[in-house]
């Protein structure tokens, strides 16, 4: 198998150059990890495009959309939904990946408070437990919204 072949979205980590720690990090650093990579493509993205490059065929691009696919294939192991990588195909990123994001980024952007933070990024660079900083509840279950619309 050539190279160009064995580069699958979600199985080919792209420019990620710790795999192991991608594969055994915490449910909050593979959020982060993601958050950090999707807002390079973003910026990136939007860099080329002002400068009018033909992204489809700029190689750092597809690297990194490589990077997030891998990370987002990753989510796996905390009972994210998606579909098996196939060639020639970006993650689709589905309800339940759409579920497990927002609800960490909920909590990551609007519910922890200042001072949370601080404790929380204290204890991630003393390699300290963090568990006491999750959102609150499981992001799988389902919300009041969800559970009134299945009483129906």
């Amino acid at each position: 198998m050539n190279k160009e072949a064995a580069k699958i979205y979600g199985i080919y980590p792209g420019l990620a150059k710790n795999i192991n720690h991608l594969e055994t990090c915490a449910e909050d650093d593979l959020y982060h990890i993601i958050k950090h990579f999707a807002k390079q493509l973003d910026t990136y993205q939007r860099l080329t495009d002002k400068l009018g490059v033909k992204t489809t065929d700029h190689e750092y691009l597809k690297e990194l959309r490589f990077t997030v696919d891998f990370c987002i294939n990753n989510t796996k192991r905390f009972g994210v939904v998606l579909l098996e990588p196939t060639a020639n195909h970006y993650v689709e990123q589905t309800p339940s990946y759409q579920t497990w994001y927002g609800w960490w980024d909920q909590y990551f952007e609007k519910d922890i408070t200042d001072e949370d933070c601080r404790f929380y990024n204290i204890a991630k660079l003393n390699h300290e437990d963090t568990s006491d900083f999750r959102p609150k509840g499981d992001w799988n279950e389902p919300n009041e919204k969800d559970k009134a619309l299945t009483l129906k």
